[in-house]
């Protein structure tokens, strides 16, 4: 049976001033015949500055989930306006291939959802479209469940099966390209966006820094 969990507040390093509370349930899936009690999700923040564009990342311990929130007003910073963590001490719900969204959604809704400004455009870890045909990935039900008026641009480190429809964006010297999705802005558009984000590695910086953030959170639920 799902039982209720709270995401824990980890970190935050704000330049203006953030308060922030949290309750999600857990995410794991419940016993098979059991009853699901999943609960409404609550996170509530106050900050003097709102920033336009959030960076959102999630991770993964062996007993827990993280998540990481960077805000920022341009997609060339080189650092956030704000940014904070969270954790959830449970075990992740299993990965199936093409479903990635029954393991994220829930947690870029909760952390999207407490904002007090909410964000312009949204940008994740991940595929927004799964094929030519328009097949739904992760962003893809972000922005459905934003009610499509929040741009959503869905990074991928990995190619997933045989894409041909995301933009390549080849950063620095590295033949290995980023694969991006969007919907709500032309894919064109954020992939020219992502190409000029700041760092000289194929890797965007404020990327990498959401990644470390969601991953710390993550192992500091686990110990």
């Amino acid at each position: 049976m799902h039982k209720n969990e709270a995401l824990e507040l980890t970190s935050f390093y704000p330049r203006s001033a953030l308060a922030i509370a949290i309750a999600l349930d857990t995410l794991s899936e419940p016993a098979k015949g059991a009853a699901s009690t999943r609960r409404p999700c609550r996170l509530s923040c106050e900050m003097t500055c709102p920033a336009p564009i959030a960076f959102l990342d999630v991770a993964y311990a062996p007993s827990a989930v993280g998540v990481g929130c960077l805000l920022t007003d341009t997609w060339t910073a080189a650092t956030a306006m704000l940014e904070f963590s969270g954790c959830l001490r449970c075990s992740p719900v299993e990965y199936r291939p093409g479903q990635f969204y029954k393991r994220e959604l829930h947690v870029l809704l909760t952390a999207i959802g407490g904002l007090c400004h909410h964000p312009q455009m949204v940008v994740i870890d991940g595929y927004v479209w799964l094929g030519q045909d328009g097949a739904p990935g992760l962003g893809a039900y972000l922005f459905a469940a934003l009610h499509s008026q929040t741009p959503v641009v869905g990074i991928a480190k990995r190619r997933y099966r045989q894409d041909t429809w995301s933009e390549r964006v080849y950063r620095g010297t590295s033949h290995r390209p980023l694969y991006v999705t969007a919907a709500g802005i032309e894919t064109t558009k954020a992939a020219g966006l992502v190409a000029r984000m700041h760092g000289k590695y194929r890797l965007p910086t404020l990327l990498g820094q959401v990644d470390r953030l969601a991953r710390a959170a993550a192992a500091h639920g686990w110990r």
